[in-house]
């Protein structure tokens, strides 16, 4: 949230409000690998395919390597919403989250 105002966050190197042909591609673990901290605390899977069904990832805290972006962009109220898609436009997932970022 800026000065009150959510904003969208514009697609830049695949950063932001984008689409992608293989989500699955991006994520870093890989099948067979242990999911980090908090997802294995609850259970949450953390590789593709990911089976169907709600989850919910309680209150948690993450620690984040730095980036490098700008303290002003990192500081702050976000929230994400993630469809996925297959090749016919069918909707396989729907991720939302809301989260703070402090540096």
């Amino acid at each position: 949230m800026q000065f009150g105002i959510w904003v969208e966050i514009p697609c830049v190197e695949n950063v932001g409000s984008c689409t992608y042909d293989d989500g699955c591609s991006m994520i870093p673990f890989k099948a067979g690998d242990p999911c980090p901290p908090p997802l294995s605390t609850y259970n949450l899977p953390c590789t593709c395919p990911f089976p169907k069904g709600p989850y919910n990832l309680p209150l948690s805290e993450i620690t984040i390597p730095n980036t490098g972006l700008p303290e002003w962009l990192t500081d702050g109220d976000y929230k994400v919403n993630i469809k996925l898609y297959n090749k016919q436009d069918d909707q396989l997932a729907c991720f939302d989250a809301a989260f703070s970022l402090t540096a």
